[in-house]
């Protein structure tokens, strides 16, 4: 089960209150709930970061924790401070975040769980495609490609701490990454997604014609 226990804090300010929350989450890899985009001068100096939403499970996936992967762009933390005029806005705004957080929890318990999995197998080319896939009218889904055992033409980057699935390789081709290249991109037969309810048909599709390009 997944759960986010946020506490707040109020300081007054002469403009009105600065708002202070801090988010401490079990189930989770992490506590980084809340989503910033990095602040930037027109000199592309570092400024002050934007709050831009409660993480959903799609953007627990997406963004990485507390440092953005490109200048500019989102990334996921565990506190924010905001300021506000009045203080029931303030207290307001903490009752949405409590909403959110509740939903985020409601949601994952979902995409982890196993037993919602539904599995289906293709045939492209002679290999063996697996698909499992969690059933139901949700808002997102949980998506395993399994190939067989020898087929690495799933690609990735990054570290095995946080790898990143960037495309997929033919069933027709082969490539000079093997399967154990961390650091300069490496290959699998298995990966793991998190996505939109909406965007699995498409997904599938897209893998298994990529597979069979």
């Amino acid at each position: 089960m997944h759960s986010v226990n946020v506490t707040s804090s109020l300081e007054r300010t002469a403009d009105g209150c600065l708002l202070s929350l801090t988010a401490a989450a079990s189930g989770f890899a992490d506590s980084g709930v809340f989503i910033l985009k990095e602040g930037r001068s027109m000199v592309n100096e570092l400024d002050v970061p934007e709050f831009y939403t409660v993480a959903t499970p799609c953007l627990l996936a997406e963004f990485p924790m507390d440092t953005p992967e490109f200048s500019g762009n989102f990334y996921r933390t565990n506190s924010i401070q905001l300021p506000f005029g009045l203080v029931k806005d303030a207290m307001a705004f903490v009752e949405k975040v409590k909403i959110a957080t509740e939903k985020l929890c409601r949601n994952m318990d979902t995409v982890t769980d196993d037993s919602l999995l539904e599995e289906e197998t293709h045939d492209v080319d002679g290999h063996t495609v697996k698909f499992r896939i969690t059933k139901g009218s949700v808002p997102y889904k949980r998506v395993i490609i399994e190939l067989e055992e020898l087929d690495y033409q799933l690609m990735f980057y990054g570290d095995e701490a946080a790898p990143i699935f960037y495309d997929i390789l033919p069933f027709s081709e082969t490539d000079t990454f093997g399967s154990t290249d961390v650091g300069t991109g490496w290959l699998d037969t298995r990966v793991e997604l998190i996505t939109y309810a909406s965007l699995v048909d498409k997904l599938r599709d897209a893998v298994l014609r990529k597979l069979g390009v």
